[in-house]
């Protein structure tokens, strides 16, 4: 009786710590929301794959700028020769919707695109993140479209860039 009562105090500790182990290793999912003006609004976001912005992006570094209420938005290449996009943004249902300034001056009233034809968004073009949505636990921000997936953007930085 001695012998099956250790047994069974030995099979007890094996299934609590056991199932404690389970529970420490089982963390639970990062809590994100859908992107919205408080939680993007003066924030840069960095992806190291663009293509949910354009398909010609794919594997390129790209710099995400929210700005004015997120109303606005900076799409940038960085490097030696900055390509960029902006204009207007707007958030519905999970979705980001950029639409590219109508200028070959990103810099001009209304924003626009200095990226050459086929390599990033043009003026006028609507880009339609399908998926837009922020990690609350990361302060970043996830993004997918009918281009492909972009992934999660590194933790955001404060925005420099406060209109174009």
């Amino acid at each position: 009786m001695r012998h099956l009562n250790r047994v069974v105090l030995g099979l007890v500790v094996v299934v609590v710590l056991g199932g404690s182990l389970a529970l420490v290793g089982c963390g639970g999912g990062d809590d994100t929301e859908e992107a919205s003006t408080n939680n993007t609004n003066n924030k840069t976001f960095a992806f190291s794959n663009g293509v949910a912005f354009h398909p010609n992006l794919n594997n390129v570094p790209v710099n995400l700028t929210f700005f004015n209420s997120s109303t606005l938005f900076d799409l940038q290449v960085p490097g030696a020769v900055l390509r960029r996009a902006t204009g207007s943004n707007r958030f519905s249902d999970g979705e980001c919707t950029l639409t590219v300034g109508p200028n070959d001056n990103p810099s001009a009233a209304g924003g626009g695109s200095s990226f050459p034809v086929g390599t990033g968004p043009q003026p006028g073009q609507t880009v339609t993140l399908t998926h837009c949505e922020f990690n609350t636990d990361h302060n970043s921000l996830e993004v997918e479209s009918d281009f492909g997936d972009s992934g999660e953007s590194a933790t955001a930085l404060p925005a420099t860039i406060t209109s174009f």
